[in-house]
């Protein structure tokens, strides 16, 4: 049975759907100017995450091995407020996200560079004294660590209720979208793709007219989805592919608004991205 399982996971990896990422018709209509904004301040050492509260606020975390916290900032970087989520530890914490609907932080506890991590897992605070831990495994993952380093994510995102990650792939093979019903513990791979870069970062914005764009950062390049639901499977549109080599190890994304994004590297420098020519 414990050779049995392995290979049936295989197979279900074999059989997900592969999504091809390929030049769309808007492509060549959509210009990103990119330049260096700002700095954070000195309490963000390393920033791993990035999300926006409100329009005059930011969420960031540091990465691994800093204090459990979230720094709210201003848009230029300036220190606003430290909130520390009890009861958490900052094993390696990779992405933070805001839910303004349930006014829940979520905070990703995901790197996992040697892949032989067993207590990876999300936090889950609403600004009491109460934090919630969600431990997770990934549902394909049988050894610790494994041949094929393909297990450590620092991008995820949530929406409905789900938290889905996006592996950052270390080897030649597709990237792996995997879906975490909140409440749930395994973590079980939805989709594939085929994505430049190692995935370092991710945000999803969903429009007046409930349109899905999504932010995909790696190492090198910048992604722009429009998601859209197809048969119980998400079908990636890539409306904007840039490459991006500056600022070194870049670990952070997200929405300003429908035609402006944020990004910050490890060494706490922000830039700031326009759009012209992306209808919204």
């Amino acid at each position: 049975m414990k050779m049995l399982l392995p290979f049936l996971y295989y197979c279900k990896i074999l059989l997900t759907p592969t999504v091809s990422i390929e030049q769309s018709p808007n492509y060549k209509k959509v210009d990103i100017r990119i330049h260096k904004y700002s700095t954070l301040d000195s309490v963000v050492t390393e920033s791993s995450g990035l999300c926006k509260v409100n329009d005059s606020t930011y969420g960031t975390i540091n990465d691994s091995g800093g204090s459990p916290c979230i720094y709210l900032v201003d848009s230029l970087g300036g220190l606003k407020e430290t909130i520390e989520v009890p009861k958490a530890k900052n094993k390696d914490w990779e992405e933070v996200q805001w839910v303004d609907a349930t006014a829940t932080w979520w905070v990703g506890d995901i790197g996992n560079n040697a892949n032989k991590r067993k207590n990876l897992c999300f936090y889950e605070y609403t600004g009491d004294s109460t934090t919630k831990r969600h431990p997770f495994r990934y549902e394909d993952q049988f050894d610790f660590p494994p041949t094929e380093l393909n297990f450590d994510a620092e991008a995820f995102y949530y929406k409905s209720d789900t938290l889905y990650l996006l592996s950052k792939n270390r080897t030649k093979q597709d990237e792996k979208l995997y879906s975490l019903p909140i409440g749930d513990s395994i973590a079980r791979v939805q989709q594939r793709m085929s994505i430049q870069g190692m995935v370092t970062a991710a945000s999803l914005r969903t429009s007046e007219h409930n349109r899905e764009r999504l932010l995909v950062l790696t190492y090198g390049w910048i992604y722009i989805f429009e998601l859209q639901e197809s048969d119980s499977q998400i079908r990636w549109t890539p409306i904007v592919v840039r490459k991006f080599c500056r600022g070194g190890q870049n670990e952070a994304i997200c929405w300003v608004d429908a035609s402006t994004f944020l990004i910050t590297n490890e060494k706490g420098v922000i830039f700031k991205a326009t759009i012209r020519g992306l209808n919204e």
